[in-house]
């Protein structure tokens, strides 16, 4: 027979105490640091237009608080996500996205370690109309356990090589030479004059 009576031996008792025994559980909240990426390399020193036409210069990206995905550099959405996340501050045919990063592929991109991965740029028919600066958002499929893309650091700034107007001509500037003649000896010849006096 149930105990309806308020105490610790009637179901009513029983039922609070189990309540209380439910909500007396902590809960620990853990919060997951984002990771941090810096970026060297050969194209983080200095990339000028001809650097990218002919290629082979490296972004070295390392991550903090984080690691790569174990199959980032291989054949798959991951790899083709970090490749992508290189965008430039400039739209145009002849521009970064359009010349370099769409003809990126997973071969160019390595994982050189659980922190390390390295991108080596192909060569490409690059024909930008200015200067481009380059961002590299790391997507967050890529890494292990950050909840969020990252925006790495610094960015790339690509330096064209300046050129002519079509129509015009670049004048060199004037030099000036000083030219000394060499001595010149003349010499007259007098003829004389017959005459015939009467």
């Amino acid at each position: 027979m149930i105990k309806w009576r308020d105490g610790k031996g009637g179901f009513v008792g029983a039922a609070k105490q189990a309540i209380k025994g439910f909500f007396s559980y902590s809960f620990t909240v853990t919060t997951v640091a984002n990771g941090s990426v810096v970026l060297t390399g050969t194209a983080i020193t200095e990339l000028l237009e001809s650097d990218v036409i002919t290629g082979s210069k490296t972004i070295i990206a390392t991550i903090s608080d984080d690691t790569w995905l174990s199959t980032l550099g291989n054949d798959n959405a991951a790899t083709t996500a970090w490749l992508n996340g290189l965008t430039s501050d400039r739209n145009g045919s002849g521009q970064w996205d359009t010349r370099v990063r769409d003809n990126l592929v997973y071969t160019d991109l390595t994982r050189n370690s659980d922190t390390v991965a390295t991108l080596v740029l192909p060569a490409s028919i690059y024909e930008p109309e200015g200067n481009e600066t380059i961002t590299l958002t790391v997507d967050v499929s890529t890494m292990t356990s950050t909840a969020a893309d990252v925006t790495a650091s610094p960015t790339i700034s690509i330096t064209i090589t300046p050129v002519a107007p079509i129509g015009r001509t670049v004048l060199a500037e004037p030099e000036t030479r000083e030219i000394t003649a060499e001595p010149e000896t003349r010499v007259i010849v007098i003829e004389a004059e017959n005459r015939t006096i009467n």
